[in-house]
């Protein structure tokens, strides 16, 4: 056990040391109405993007909404990011909507932050937002291909209705890599499947940091479904090298509610694998509704496999693990609830 503890804990300040901010300038903050899309052309297969505007050009691009412009999911293509970019904490439409033209696949190219940050990413889904733009939300709603070397600041996320959500891709199949999350950061959501870095995962999260708080609060017999890194892994993802530093609170607050699941790298693992991860978060669920299907874990909430097999490998929990005297709630310092 002390070589394992020493193992992780060197794992874990190699990985804080590849972790450093590409700082410059940052562009002045963004108005949340100016979309800028002259950087574009069909020629070029490599953009380096330096303001606000032009990412929400870029999400307009994707989504099929800029005026003379086809829409493009940059497959085989390369954005950079050229500088810090504050997003000005305006409601923000995700690059890849889940009812935008590029449907299901979302962004296919590569997402190169080249380790600048992208601060004050903000949105607020209720019913309506939903039905404009699907139920797919974060930086991407929908990522496809490679996002890498991202660093976001302050975003502030909220949503009232069930989605696959998260700080930086609802729906992820590509691959994430070396991102962080900071410590001002935070997710308030009302159901389902959210994360800090990504809802629902089928890919790839590799090396990446989480710092912020996700607040996560079940209604009615929707399933509750929180984890620090991702939601849900499933369908043969992958979550590796990652860390957890901030704290996941869930609430259920329904006399009738679906499966809960609170986890410190991910909630609901189906079919899927979690290696060399560490949480140091406090991970809690008061499952005000006495409901034995919930699981509340250091590293995984719960197991919700079938036929597939799940795994977890030379992972480590640091944090507090909590369930509420006298409920049901299956409580573990590595897996809360095997299915």
């Amino acid at each position: 056990m002390k070589k394992l503890t020493a193992y992780l804990l060197v794992l874990t300040t190699l990985l804080m040391l590849t972790f450093t901010y590409n700082v410059g300038t940052t562009a002045a903050a963004w108005d949340g109405m100016t979309i800028d899309t002259s950087w574009y052309n069909t020629t070029d297969t490599e953009f380096t993007l330096t303001t606000a505007a032009q990412l929400a050009g870029l999400a307009a691009i994707v989504n099929g909404k800029a005026t003379g412009i086809a829409a493009d999911d940059f497959d085989g293509k390369t954005i950079k990011l050229g500088a810090d970019v504050d997003l000005g904490g305006y409601d923000w439409t995700p690059i890849g909507t889940q009812k935008g033209s590029s449907g299901t696949n979302g962004f296919r190219g590569t997402f190169d932050g080249q380790q600048h940050s992208i601060s004050n990413l903000s949105y607020y889904v209720d019913s309506g937002r939903k039905n404009l733009d699907g139920a797919y939300f974060g930086f991407f709603g929908i990522l496809s291909g490679t996002a890498k070397n991202i660093n976001f600041v302050s975003a502030a996320v909220i949503n009232t209705v069930p989605l696959n959500a998260a700080i930086i891709a609802g729906k992820m199949d590509g691959t994430l890599s070396q991102c962080t999350v900071d410590a001002d950061s935070y997710y308030e959501s009302h159901t389902n499947a959210v994360g800090m870095l990504t809802g629902r995962v089928t890919g790839t999260i590799e090396n990446c940091i989480n710092y912020g708080t996700l607040f996560a609060y079940g209604n009615s017999t929707q399933n509750l479904i929180a984890g620090a890194i991702a939601g849900i892994a499933e369908s043969g993802a992958t979550v590796k090298n990652c860390v957890n530093y901030g704290d996941v609170i869930g609430r259920v607050r329904d006399t009738n509610p679906g499966q809960a699941g609170i986890g410190g790298i991910v909630a609901f693992l189906n079919g899927s694998k979690i290696e060399d991860c560490v949480n140091y978060g406090k991970i809690s669920l008061a499952d005000l509704t006495l409901n034995d299907k919930s699981g509340v874990g250091g590293i995984v909430g719960k197991f919700h496999t079938t036929a597939d097999v799940s795994e977890v490998k030379n992972c480590y929990n640091f944090g507090p693990v909590e369930g509420k005297d006298g409920d049901t709630t299956h409580t573990g310092l590595i897996l809360g609830l095997p299915r």
